[in-house]
């Protein structure tokens, strides 16, 4: 996951399973989750 000006990109492998699709999406929305209940915004 990188920033690019106000957008979050995600940059999966070419080859990626099911299960890792599932694991990054979950990590990021914890990230997400936890800066947003950092700026009081969640």
């Amino acid at each position: 996951m990188r920033a690019t000006g106000d957008r979050m990109l995600l940059s999966p492998p070419l080859v990626i399973s099911r299960q890792e699709i599932d694991e990054l999406v979950s990590k990021a929305k914890k990230a997400v989750d936890a800066t947003a209940q950092q700026l009081g915004i969640s």
